[in-house]
């Protein structure tokens, strides 16, 4: 049986913005491109990793000499297309490559994709189980969002706005009065110029960070669930 040719394509839920503008940045673009060597820590016997960058041989060397067993390399745009192709997440360029492999692996339906990848799908989820006020509103435009601002009693704690899709640990902006600055309007209307709305909840004091990890198979039966602890800057 091939084995699965890994792919840390961190970029993949960018792409899932209507009109992600910032996949042309060439800054990004490099950053994107050097995180695709972390998947050398990935893959078991027979696995390879597809990178976009190269790999150092110092650093390879010091991995090594750390007792990490190195899966296969292969560089971009090379595709190995015997394997069974696993990408961090289902992205149009990461269909596009397993297409191409002699065995796709399947996948969901790129609406799918943007819609249970999304902000307001998770916000809605949690409105609907949970109900409340702390729920996330969502917002189509700065003037409604600061509209419904205005209407919000006085918190010490503030609101966060996040982007639809993407970017957990920089698309998002803490508001701390109820009044949006014009930099907070600016910051709102880059992510409404990529993607449909943004989101905002209350800033709620961190107690704990963790995280939930299962899978859904193609019936939609949850299994393999585990949760960990994280940890993040105040800021995200």
């Amino acid at each position: 049986m091939a084995g699965r040719l890994h792919y840390l394509n961190a970029d993949f839920d960018l792409g899932l913005r209507r009109r992600p503008r910032r996949l042309e940045e060439g800054s990004l673009r490099k950053i994107v491109q050097a995180m695709t060597l972390h998947g050398l820590l990935l893959g078991g016997d027979g696995d390879a990793v597809l990178t976009k960058a190269g790999v150092p041989g110092d650093f390879v060397e010091y991995l090594e000499r750390q007792g990490i067993e190195l899966p296969r390399i292969v560089r971009h745009p090379r595709i190995d297309r015997a394997m069974h192709f696993s990408p961090f997440g289902w992205s149009a360029e990461a269909i596009a490559i397993n297409e191409d492999q002699l065995a796709p692996a399947a996948h969901p339906d790129p609406q799918v994709l943007r819609r249970v990848n999304s902000r307001e799908f998770s916000a809605g989820l949690e409105s609907a189980r949970f109900g409340g006020e702390d729920a996330g509103k969502c917002f189509s435009s700065v003037g409604a969002l600061a509209e419904w601002l205005g209407t919000q009693e006085g918190s010490a704690a503030g609101w966060v706005v996040k982007a639809d899709h993407g970017n957990a640990g920089v698309g998002n902006r803490r508001l701390r009065t109820k009044t949006l600055s014009s930099p907070d309007r600016q910051f709102i209307d880059s992510l409404l110029e990529e993607d449909d709305r943004v989101v905002v909840e209350p800033w709620r004091r961190r107690v704990l960070d963790l995280c939930a990890v299962f899978s859904l198979d193609a019936r939609g039966e949850a299994g393999g669930f585990r949760l960990h602890e994280t940890l993040y800057t105040r800021d995200g």
